[in-house]
């Protein structure tokens, strides 16, 4: 039994992505693929022309050119400090993108009504949902996209830009981390308001953000039924905190490793699919207003 789960776990990263990219494919495939492509590229146009987005994302930009000033700080070790900044900005700004994208991308479409307007074509609830997800994906993408590109173009003009790969490396695991925070905001979205979907996935966020942290608390905790209650909502809730890159691996006092990064990149696709389709299930038996649809 030992000699079966050994290759398991050896190629686990690699399994997490092949499952999280079928059943994407299932969904996509599923939910026919010109549809869900107009409503996904209509909630890019709907998100893009919102003048905080673009806020968001230069503030972010000029907070990137702007973390130079912590070389002063720690001097010697400047390219991992900025760096540091950097990416935290990058996530932070990017994280908000996400929350406020994914939880107001179907709230609105229920508040001003036109998601009967939909359903008045051939359209079912897979479609807006799978959609929905895939239009702000495309959101967040273009916000980390251009605030990265803002970081990696800076570290390439200063005497730091042997930190260039790592920093464009730690850009695109922070986007695997906002798409499966994504999906967690989609399927919040569908039997959630909007003021408490923001807060839980907020707090949420936070909690997974320091994962090792709460986990570590947890296994001191006294062994009782809680203790087990808490290690299962553990185990359930996504771990943000291992897409953030550690600062030694900018000192070079360790790597990243394709395993890490494979098996972070394959988490992302696999609960992402997971949340989504869960999304679908509740979406279909939503009530909006006094209507109910199947």
């Amino acid at each position: 039994m030992i000699a079966f789960l050994t290759p398991l776990k050896t190629y686990w990263p690699e399994i997490q992505i092949g499952l999280g990219v079928v059943c994407l494919t299932l969904l996509v495939a599923g939910g026919s693929l010109r549809t869900v492509r107009a409503i996904a590229f209509n909630t890019i146009r709907e998100e893009l022309r919102k003048k905080i987005l673009f806020f968001l994302v230069l503030f972010g930009i000029v907070l990137i050119v702007a973390s130079g000033a912590i070389s002063r700080v720690q001097p010697g070790r400047e390219g991992e400090a900025v760096a540091q900044v950097g990416l935290f900005v990058v996530g932070l700004f990017g994280m908000l993108v996400a929350v406020f994208s994914a939880t107001t991308a179907l709230f609105s479409e229920i508040r001003s009504r036109t998601i009967f307007l939909l359903f008045s074509h051939p359209v079912w609830s897979f479609h807006i949902i799978l959609g929905k997800f895939l239009g702000v994906v495309g959101v967040v993408f273009v916000s980390v996209a251009l605030m990265g590109t803002g970081l990696v173009v800076y570290f390439t003009l200063t005497p730091w830009w042997t930190l260039t790969g790592r920093v464009a490396l730690a850009v695109v695991l922070l986007f695997f981390q906002l798409v499966m925070l994504t999906a967690m905001c989609v399927l919040g979205s569908t039997f959630l308001s909007r003021i408490t979907n923001i807060l839980l996935s907020l707090v949420l966020f936070f909690i997974g953000s320091g994962y090792l942290f709460f986990k570590d608390v947890t296994a001191m905790m006294k062994v009782t039924l809680m203790k087990y209650y808490v290690l299962a909502f553990l185990y359930i809730l996504p771990n943000f905190q291992k897409f953030v890159v550690p600062a030694k691996a900018f000192s070079g006092e360790s790597s990243l490793g394709a395993v890490r990064v494979l098996s972070a990149v394959g988490d992302s696709l696999f609960r992402a699919a997971a949340m989504v389709a869960l999304g679908i299930l509740f979406f279909r038996v939503k009530e909006v207003g006094t209507e109910r649809w199947e």
